[in-house]
C-alpha cells in the first residue's frame, strides 16, 4: 500500500468524497484479500502487510 487515494492532489469537496470512497474501497479489497491468503495459509508472508496496516488504520474493526 502506497498512501491514501488522491494523496498530493488539489482537494474539494466533490473530490474529497471521492477520494474517501475510493480508500475505503482500497481498504475493504485489502482486507478481503488478506483472509483469503490467511485461508491458504500465506500466514508468515502476510504477517508484515498486516502490520502496516493495523498501524495505518488501527480503528478497523475487520483489521
Amino acid at each position: 500500500m502506497e498512501g491514501a487515494a488522491g494523496e498530493g492532489l488539489p482537494c474539494g469537496t466533490t473530490l474529497d468524497n471521492r477520494w474517501a470512497s475510493l480508500e475505503e474501497q482500497r481498504l475493504q479489497v485489502f482486507e478481503e484479500l488478506a483472509q483469503a491468503r490467511l485461508v491458504v495459509g500465506e500466514h508468515a508472508g502476510l504477517l508484515p502487510e498486516l502490520r502496516r496496516h493495523l498501524a495505518a488504520h488501527p480503528l478497523r474493526k475487520r483489521a
